[in-house]
């Protein structure tokens, strides 16, 4: 029940934002991301100092407690958390930041001051580094990836309007990979069953058990929200060796189990039919951002579409290392994508 209603009010919240008229999206939606980048930034310079002068830490706290109320304090010295309550969940607030710093920087239709796209994207850009987030990094290298190749591929080869084609298939490619590479890691454990890293264990572990529910239910598997009753049953003998699985899964007082990885949380709740209906949702709202960008490329001119090209490797990575449902960015993503691909709005509008 509280999944389905985290989902719903996802989908409110896209939306709602998805009912900016297009003229206003600059300056009510995209420039209020990157406040939040500045934000960001702002707090972690008191979570820096805090790391090397103890004195201060009442005031990082105070600081803290306005920007994530309700949030107990953690201690990840050396490893940026900034808003985010945890490293990893920075990285994928930073990964949702980037896709936005990085269009702005060359579509600078409003920006509050001289030089806020460059600055933010040199914030967003540090942020990752620090807070070492592996999901924030990776989902970030590959939206690079696909923002070098929109921009480079008509200098290098003039005439030839085919950037976001090769887009999609870096992003299947690595997409496919890394799927793969969470549903084999699991048979290689040896490093992190004697004294490797704990939390690559309990995530080893969840996603191992998430894949192991689905042959039982394939077609729509055991419902939303049921991973967290069932995943005790299917976690490997060696995961029990990670003291956070124990704690999930023997006392619900220490967190509600996670499957660490969207596609397991889809193929084990909903199936199959789950499976593809987030996917190639997505997948469909990309290829009509590439009939679109394919007019606009031709014209040399800058496109509103092109953010949904980068924003659409956000929202597959987004959930590898994660369940991306209670992810407020992934919402709003899927927000800009729903406006890009409007037909309405002055300014926009696609013949």
């Amino acid at each position: 029940m509280t999944t389905s209603a985290v989902v719903v009010y996802g989908f409110m919240v896209a939306i709602a934002i998805s009912r900016v008229p297009k003229p206003l999206v600059y300056k009510f939606v995209i420039v209020p991301i990157m406040w939040g980048v500045y934000i960001s930034a702002l707090v972690s310079a008191f979570e820096i100092t805090w790391w090397y002068v103890p004195g201060i830490e009442p005031i990082y706290k105070a600081v803290v407690s306005l920007v994530r109320p309700g949030f107990p304090h953690l201690d990840f010295w050396g490893r940026l958390t900034s808003v985010g309550f945890e490293p990893h969940a920075l990285g994928l607030w930073l990964g949702f930041a980037l896709p936005v710093a990085l269009w702005g920087l060359s579509n600078k239709a409003y920006q509050p001051f001289r030089g806020f796209w460059p600055m933010g994207l040199a914030f967003v850009a540090l942020m990752l580094v620090l807070s070492d987030g592996r999901a924030g990094i990776i989902t970030s290298s590959v939206v690079f990836v696909v923002w070098v190749t929109i921009k480079l591929w008509p200098k290098l080869y003039p005439g030839v309007y085919y950037p976001a084609r090769s887009a999609v298939t870096v992003v299947a490619l690595l997409f496919f990979s890394v799927l793969a590479f969470q549903l084999l890691e699991g048979n290689s454990l040896g490093n992190e069953l004697v004294g490797g890293n704990i939390s690559n264990l309990s995530r080893y572990a969840m996603n191992v058990s998430a894949y192991e529910m689905v042959p039982e239910a394939p077609i729509a598997g055991r419902g939303m929200g049921q991973y967290a009753f069932w995943s005790d049953q299917y976690i490997p003998p060696w995961g029990w060796n990670s003291y956070e699985v124990r704690g999930w899964l023997i006392d619900a007082k220490n967190g509600w189990p996670s499957t660490f990885s969207l596609p397991g949380r889809l193929l084990s709740e909903l199936g199959v039919i789950g499976f593809l209906v987030w996917y190639v949702g997505i997948y469909v709202v990309l290829i009509s951002a590439i009939n679109l960008i394919y007019r606009r490329l031709k014209n040399k001119s800058s496109s509103f579409v092109e953010l949904i090209l980068l924003l659409t490797p956000f929202l597959f990575f987004s959930g590898l290392a994660n369940e991306t449902f209670a992810q407020m960015g992934f919402w709003v993503a899927v927000a800009l994508c729903l406006i890009g691909l409007s037909n309405t709005g002055e300014g926009f509008r696609e013949k």
